[in-house]
């Protein structure tokens, strides 16, 4: 019933990572790009659920977030 969902997390991290390039930069877009290929290579290699992946994805999309338009933490 929820499949129709699982894209959203995965859409609103892209758009956010692109729309927030210039705060980023290029360390902190390499940065959270890494730590989304770490979690979808983990996932896969540990044989879980996609929900695993998404549940962090979920979290990631809220740390990219608040780092760029919060400003909670500087990456440069």
């Amino acid at each position: 019933m929820t499949n129709y969902l699982m894209p959203i997390p995965f859409v609103v991290f892209w758009v956010v990572l692109l729309a927030g390039r210039r705060e980023l930069g290029w360390k902190g877009s390499f940065l959270f790009t890494g730590i989304w290929m770490a979690l979808l290579v983990g996932v896969q290699t540990l044989g879980l659920d996609s929900h695993f992946f998404i549940a962090g994805e979920s979290l990631l999309d809220i740390v990219l977030v608040t780092t760029i338009y919060i400003g909670f933490t500087r990456l440069r």
